[in-house]
């Protein structure tokens, strides 16, 4: 079979492929990429050939201000950081601006608003959070949750999981650990949770699983009514879960120190690792022994 009869059989499938019209300028751009390549050349390398000629011909066809936006806005990338005084001013201006605009619907309108060409670039979590610094809710509550908050509590995240599943997450990830669990009686924290009716006899959720990952925490505050967003979501992944509590066991910290020297700080693996304790569990343990060793190191620097 003639190399010629090869390469019109690949251009053939590469049109069927990609379902375009007959565009004869990326034919021909094509069509030079193949005879480009060689006789010699394996089927992989005109393949390749075939993918760089059609991406160039249509790069060729945009402008360079479109393809310099698109190249940066894969690389931006948001990151976080202090709240300054300007930002607060924005902020205060953007919220008086939609005041009529009800909750939660608000701070979507806040989050990237603009006034006089200042650009609040917050997300939503984030605009929440700061305004409930500058302005704390008159009925705010701090320190232990009550019984009645935990209820409620329960009551808003079971109505987004559609009642299907525990308001609970299973952090037993080592499976040698979890069955030794098991057996155990629960902490004395969880034992004093009164879950709700009939929550025990539906399944429970994995960290990092879909559902959790999709809890309105906005939403979820506004049903608890005296905790923020972020106070529901730290004390749920604290608290509700079924893994050990209080003071970490000689036995957890040893394999703690072990997992950090493997995962670094990827508190899931860690936690995955570790067995007993939840990844939230895990990530403060690191900061704290982070903590502890930088003070050690100053201490150490002052004394010399």
């Amino acid at each position: 079979m003639s190399y010629a009869l090869i390469a019109d059989r690949i251009l053939r499938k590469h049109a069927q492929g990609i379902q375009r019209g007959g565009d004869e300028e990326e034919d021909s751009a094509v069509v030079d990429a193949v005879l480009a390549a060689g006789e010699s050349a394996p089927l992989r390398t005109l393949y390749m050939a075939i993918k760089l000629a059609t991406s160039q011909q249509r790069n060729a066809d945009k402008s360079d201000d479109s393809i310099q936006r698109s190249r940066v806005a894969r690389k931006y990338t948001p990151v976080a950081r202090e709240w300054t005084l300007e930002d607060d001013t924005l902020l205060k201006r953007l919220v008086q601006e939609h005041i009529d605009v009800p909750e939660p619907s608000i701070w979507h309108k806040v989050s990237g608003g603009t006034i006089d060409g200042a650009i609040l670039l917050r997300t939503v979590p984030s605009c929440v959070r700061r305004w409930r610094v500058l302005y704390p809710p008159p009925l705010g509550q701090t320190g232990r949750w009550l019984v009645e908050e935990e209820l409620r509590l329960q009551e808003a995240i079971s109505e987004q999981f559609e009642g299907k599943y525990q308001v609970l997450v299973d952090v037993m990830l080592n499976k040698d650990l979890a069955q030794t669990k098991e057996k155990q009686m629960r902490s004395p924290v969880m034992r004093n949770l009164q879950q709700l009716p009939s929550q025990s006899s539906l399944p429970i959720l994995k960290p990092g699983s879909r559902r959790l990952r999709m809890l309105n925490w906005v939403m979820i505050a506004e049903k608890v009514q005296s905790r923020n967003d972020y106070e529901c979501r730290e004390h749920f992944h604290s608290t509700y879960h079924n893994g050990n509590r209080g003071t970490w066991s000689e036995g957890e910290l040893k394999r703690a120190k072990e997992g950090f020297e493997m995962f670094g700080s990827n508190s899931r693996k860690v936690a995955e690792y570790v067995g007993t304790r939840s990844p939230t569990q895990v990530s403060r343990l690191h900061s704290n022994l982070r903590f502890k060793e930088n003070k050690q190191k100053l201490e150490a620097l002052e004394d010399t």
